[in-house]
């Protein structure tokens, strides 16, 4: 009896690369234009069923993709914009978002690299590819920068499906080219190239309304847009655009995510632009630190931050070297005492009345009083008694003060809650008290490193507020301290190491009370495929459920849990587990 045997299709694809290089270097060389510049490999490309494969790494990181080798299970993993494509050796399907798609020809290994077929990664990563049969010259666009992608392309063996007369599209516009008058619309699952003529009514406005009639390259990657079209030409183009703004808090870069200092958090795309004076930022999202005031431009739906521009490093303090002189009478908040440094100076009080700030000069002949508000109690006193946040009236001479009247009010409660984004601390019969940015938080006698952080609910406190604005400038903690333990600790409960889990994943276990508690997770050669910030309780307790972006059955990820406390420093554990 005869027995036939068949290569297992991976393996018949290899052999055939193998066999077939000799002939590939024969041919001509293919040449590949990213944006007009060309990319130089030490593998050259090949073609294989009439299709063009390229080492993968040159080509994507040219793209602006990021690009992993999985070497345990053969498979590689390509990153761009918010576009997730795997790929297997030997494999004719690919995933696009984890979406499974069908390839005419299968990723291989040639001289030691990936090949990969161009047109599926390029188009399936948002850029538009055009091959030269004569010239063998692949040439990409990307629209300039990395631009975030659909699903899944759109069919690349067939010709394109014939188009209606008349359709509007509506998307995320992926990108501009002034120079070939074309956009790209990211609209579900297609990417739609649209031209652009003269005859092209273009509109852009913020989401207020405010805006107008704009040429083409008034749009932005990122914009919504609702196009127009007959055939594959725009009649009408609409974009609309969001603006916000705010003080950065604090950044998650492993979530792309900005938090605000009133609250808001504002997740941003992979390949965000970042701007100072008007210039992008080389470094990215490295350059924005907490403090800058940030101007940032949403997509209205997705409320996704496409460009961030830093306008401020920080508050930025003016000083009038010619500020008008100071009236007879100055009446204001104090908000800064400055004692004598030397026996020969002065010492001086800063006083601001009328949003301008007046800075007063002290002598041994200034009559100085303090007392409290609402029972009159005080009297004669000197000027290192005087506080940020008293009111104040000044009788001024000659360009010194011949008196000081200064006010203040206390009162005191047990907290109910702390509304740490709007200052505001709530008493437990009712009543409601902001406190300054600056508040002076007192605990045991001692100035607390933490500030307002340290206020926890229950706790007695006596409040020293600003007559006039009742806003609270000092604040002294008389009972129900919270004590801090002496050493970080780390204990994580759940997930065990090389357990098998499923997404998401749930992080369980105990550190230092009040915590910041930071769990990421990674493939591959450290991609990211999800992160989750949470904040330990009183007990020092915290869980979390970390989606994962992409899942790979039986691959290791790597879990990353980072514990920091303003005091005792940060502490961190890390092990691997398989995914369900």
């Amino acid at each position: 009896m005869q027995v036939r045997r068949m290569l297992s299709i991976p393996l018949a694809v290899m052999l055939a690369a193998a066999l077939m290089a000799p002939a590939v270097l024969a041919q001509p060389a293919v040449r590949v234009l990213v944006d007009g510049q060309q990319v130089l490999f030490d593998q050259p490309p090949a073609t294989v069923a009439g299709r063009v494969l390229v080492p993968l790494r040159g080509v994507f990181e040219r793209m602006g993709a990021t690009v992993a080798w999985d070497d345990r299970t053969q498979s590689v993993l390509a990153v761009r914009g918010t576009t997730t494509v795997q790929l297997q050796i030997g494999s004719r399907i690919a995933r696009v978002n984890n979406r499974p798609i069908e390839l005419d020809v299968p990723a291989m290994l040639v001289g030691g690299r990936t090949l990969v077929p161009l047109r599926f990664i390029s188009e399936s990563l948002g850029a538009n590819v055009e091959w030269n049969a004569d010239t063998r010259v692949v040439a990409i666009w990307t629209g300039g920068q990395a631009a975030s992608a659909p699903t899944a392309p759109p069919p690349t063996a067939q010709p394109p499906a014939p188009q209606p007369a008349a359709q509007t599209v509506r998307g995320v516009l992926a990108g501009v080219n002034p120079g070939e008058q074309r956009i790209a619309v990211a609209s579900s699952d297609v990417v739609y190239r649209i031209r652009i003529t003269g005859e092209t009514a273009i509109t852009r406005v913020d989401t207020s309304g405010a805006g107008g009639s704009v040429s083409l390259s008034a749009l932005r990657r990122g914009d919504d847009v609702e196009v127009a079209m007959s055939g594959n030409v725009a009649t009408q183009i609409r974009a609309r655009y969001q603006m916000t703004s705010g003080r950065i808090e604090a950044i998650a870069k492993g979530a792309h995510m900005i938090i605000l200092s009133d609250g808001r958090t504002v997740r941003y795309v992979q390949n965000v632009m970042v701007t100072s004076s008007g210039q992008v930022a080389q470094a990215g999202v490295d350059a924005l630190k907490p403090g800058q005031i940030v101007e940032m431009r949403l997509n209205p739906s997705t409320q996704l931050a496409w460009e961030i521009a830093m306008l401020s490093g920080a508050a930025q303090v003016t000083q009038a070297p010619a500020a008008p002189p100071a009236p007879p009478t100055v009446k204001g908040i104090i908000i800064a005492v400055t004692p004598a440094q030397r026996a020969t100076d002065q010492p001086r009080i800063t006083v601001e009345a009328g949003g301008v700030q007046h800075v007063i000069r002290i002598t041994p002949d200034t009559a100085i009083s303090r007392v409290e508000a609402s029972s009159g109690a005080g009297g004669s006193v000197g000027v290192a008694a005087l506080k940020a946040g008293d009111d104040a009236e000044v009788t001024m001479g000659q360009q010194v003060a011949t008196r000081v009247r200064a006010s203040y009010l206390m009162t005191n409660g047990r907290i109910e809650a702390i509304a740490k984004n709007a200052r505001t601390v709530v008493l437990s019969d009712g009543r409601s008290i902001k406190y300054v940015p600056s508040v002076l938080v007192m605990a045991s006698g001692q100035v607390s490193q933490q500030g307002a952080d340290v206020l926890r609910p229950a706790q007695v406190v006596e409040m020293r507020l600003n007559p006039t604005t009742r806003e609270a400038w000092e604040i002294n903690i008389l009972s129900g301290v919270t004590q801090v333990p002496r050493e970080m600790r780390l204990t994580l409960a759940k997930p065990k190491p090389g357990e098998s889990v499923g997404s998401p994943i749930e992080v369980q276990g105990t550190t230092a009370p009040n915590s910041r508690v930071e769990i990421g997770v990674t493939w591959f050669l450290g991609f990211s495929v999800g992160s989750q910030i949470v904040t330990a309780d009183a007990n020092g307790g915290f869980a979390a459920k970390v989606p994962i972006t992409v899942v790979a059955p039986s691959s290791s990820y790597l879990v990353t849990v980072t514990a920091v406390h303003p005091e005792l420093g940060r502490k961190q554990e890390q092990f691997t587990v398989t995914v369900r």
